[in-house]
């Protein structure tokens, strides 16, 4: 396991990173935040945004990197072979 962390500035990059993630099979929890940088004043006793307003904003995605998921086909596969599929055995071990 292990945490993915990436910042990029467009939304075109997050979306290709978000499906070559999906693709891999191996990252979950996929999750992208909008990041608004805008610089502050911070002089004595005044704390305050600065007074011109020129932001950048960018993108923050985060995934968890688990063990790799099976195929819809592999599944499937596994369904046809048992009668049950991989999560319904999950639930019946943890009962």
């Amino acid at each position: 396991g292990g945490i993915f962390l990436s910042f990029l500035p467009t939304v075109l990059q997050v979306h290709e990173l978000t499906v070559a993630l999906k693709e891999q099979r191996t990252f979950e929890m996929i999750e992208t935040f909008e990041i608004m940088m805008r610089p502050w004043s911070v002089t004595g006793r005044a704390v305050r945004p600065a007074h011109r307003m020129v932001a950048h904003t960018g993108f923050i995605t985060t995934a968890r990197k688990c063990s790799p998921r099976p195929s819809s086909q592999a599944a499937s596969e596994q369904t046809k072979e048992t009668g049950s599929t991989i999560d319904e055995k999950q639930e019946n071990t943890q009962r």
